[in-house]
C-alpha cells in the first residue's frame, strides 16, 4: 500500500502539466443549460432570487440557459427561441473598467486561507481571463454576455470596480433596496 502511494507520488511528479485548453473531458454545454433551467425554475430561486456570479460566461451560455425552444414551431423558424421570463434575472450588477492587472492584484492580496486548494494562480486566471475576451471581445462583432441581457431589458447597475470596497457595497446595497427581488446576475466587464 505505501508503495504503491509512493509510486503514484513518482509518477505525478514525472507526468507532464495538464494543458486545460487542450483538455478534452469536459460537461457539455447543453447538460450545463438544462441544469442552470432546472435549478433556477425552483421555487426558492423564483420566489427568493438567486445571485449568479460570473456565469453565464457569453453571450452563447445566456441563451442556452434563459431560452426555451418552442418545438411546436419548425426547426428553420425565426421565433422558436423564446425568453423564458420565470427565470431570466431582473438585475444586473455590472463591474466596469477592470483590467487584467487589477483582477491578478485584487487575487493577490486575498487571504491566503481563500486562495488554498483554489484555481486562482496566475495559470488558472491567464486562462480564464484569455477565455473571457475571447468570448466577448470578438474582433466580428459578436454580442457580448452584457448585450444579451441589456437587450432583454434586464436593469443593470453599472459600477466602476476600482471604487473603494465600501462604496460599492453602499451602491450595491441601495440598490437591491429599491428593486427588492435578487435575481441578479453579477460579472466584471474586463
Amino acid at each position: 500500500m505505501v508503495e504503491e502511494a509512493e509510486n503514484n507520488k513518482k509518477r505525478k511528479k514525472n507526468d507532464p502539466p495538464i494543458d486545460r485548453n487542450t483538455l478534452l473531458v469536459r460537461i457539455p454545454d447543453e447538460l450545463i443549460y438544462k441544469l442552470y433551467k432546472r435549478k433556477l425554475k425552483e421555487n426558492i430561486y423564483r420566489n427568493r432570487g438567486y445571485i449568479l456570479d460570473g456565469y453565464p460566461r457569453c453571450h452563447a451560455d445566456a441563451q442556452g440557459i434563459f431560452f426555451d425552444i418552442d418545438e411546436s414551431k419548425p426547426e428553420d423558424a425565426l421565433d422558436r427561441l423564446v425568453l423564458n421570463k420565470d427565470i431570466m434575472p431582473n438585475n444586473i450588477i455590472k463591474f466596469d473598467q477592470v483590467t487584467d492587472d487589477y483582477l491578478k492584484n485584487r487575487v493577490k492580496n486575498m487571504p491566503e486561507t481563500q486562495l488554498l486548494n483554489s484555481h486562482y494562480n496566475e495559470e488558472g486566471m491567464n486562462r480564464r481571463l484569455g477565455l473571457y475576451r475571447t468570448m466577448n471581445e470578438s474582433p466580428k462583432g459578436d454580442p457580448s454576455v452584457s448585450e444579451f441581457f441589456t437587450s432583454n431589458n434586464v436593469e443593470l447597475l453599472d459600477l466602476d470596480a476600482k471604487n473603494s470596497e465600501p462604496e460599492l457595497i453602499e451602491r450595491i446595497k441601495i440598490f437591491l433596496e429599491r428593486v427588492k427581488r435578487l435575481n441578479i446576475f453579477i460579472f466584471f466587464s474586463i
